[in-house]
């Protein structure tokens, strides 16, 4: 099959005269390059749900309801990959048309940032209300000293590791997805 856009050269479509290794590197690529574009999303969106309440239930309907819909919306863009992008055609399997996933991947990333846009919009009128840090220069030894101080808890450690570990095993099972 010819390759339909640029997306599927990128992404989507791994070099075909790769060795092994390249192909590792290509995936090991893509794989850390979409998990460090989450963390742009993912940790001010942590952040903010502490400052939007101060109250435990709150705050736990609040992530409920933020799972739920990330949830939902990953089902339905894996329902409308199979049914519209991916379905069967007059030349048979519709997920190995290499030119199906460059627009797949453009009909992902609309989603996204208009529930981006959605969630910034309709939370925008709670800045004046969030806490302002105390100004604070950054020092490197104090860096290390609260280093410390947060992994000479051994409830943390524990803690950090097994996120850690659930974490790889989920990246490692999505990318081999």
């Amino acid at each position: 099959n010819p390759i339909k856009n640029d997306l599927d050269i990128t992404m989507f479509h791994p070099p075909a005269e790769a060795s092994q290794a390249a192909l590792f590197a290509w995936m090991l690529t893509f794989a850390i390059g979409v998990r460090f574009s989450m963390t742009f999303y993912v940790v001010p969106s942590n952040s903010l749900v502490p400052e939007m309440t101060p109250v435990y239930d709150e705050r736990t309907s609040i992530l409920s309801f933020r799972t739920l819909f990330g949830w939902l919306g990953g089902i339905a863009m894996a329902q409308l990959g199979f049914l519209y992008f991916f379905a069967e055609t007059e030349l048979g399997d519709g997920r190995l048309d290499p030119g199906a996933y460059g627009t797949y991947a453009l009909t992902g990333a609309a989603v996204i940032i208009v529930a981006i846009l959605t969630c910034a919009i309709g939370t925008h009128h709670l800045i004046p209300q969030l806490h302002a840090p105390e100004p604070s220069r950054f020092s490197l030894r104090r860096f290390f000293v609260d280093l410390k101080g947060a992994f000479s808890s051994r409830n943390y450690v524990i803690l950090v590791l097994t996120i850690l570990t659930i974490t790889m095993a989920t990246g490692f099972t999505d990318v081999m997805n």
